[in-house]
């Protein structure tokens, strides 16, 4: 009786260690960098928008909110797309997008989208945008995303 007590002991630790296991692989992806990347060569682009205070960046937030649920909702190729406030700077905002390619991704179904064209002339007619540099490019694929 002893024997078999243990034996249940050992083979339920065995068991709970192996679910364990296949639970946690299951939920911690295996990054895929280089070669194994599943979009190879994607377009991706860097905005950087300096305004002049901040109720002006957080005006810029309220009209970015439906664009980028538009973006989530209806375009697929667009693999990120995200804004984030700088830490060092409350009237900076960095965005970066990444697209499977510059074409048709992001020339065509995201630039000429009416959310995005509806965006850039609100925030064009508002005049609250002090300054905006960018730089695009073209993945190399040694790292990942």
């Amino acid at each position: 009786m002893v024997q078999q007590g243990r034996l249940l002991q050992v083979l339920t630790v065995i068991g709970a260690f192996t679910i364990g296991l296949l639970i946690g692989s299951s939920w911690t992806a295996k990054r895929r960098y280089g070669a194994d990347k599943p979009v190879k060569q994607a377009f991706a682009l860097f905005v950087s928008v300096t305004f002049q205070s901040v109720e002006d960046r957080d005006k810029f937030i309220s009209f970015v909110k439906p664009l980028a649920k538009h973006v989530a909702e209806h375009e697929p190729d667009t693999l990120a797309y995200e804004f984030g406030m700088a830490d060092n700077n409350p009237l900076e905002i960095h965005i970066f997008e990444r697209y499977k390619s510059r074409s048709p991704a992001y020339e065509h179904t995201h630039r000429s989208s009416e959310p995005f064209k509806r965006f850039q002339a609100a925030v064009k007619e508002s005049g609250m945008v002090l300054k905006k540099t960018g730089q695009s490019f073209i993945e190399a694929d040694i790292g990942y995303m």
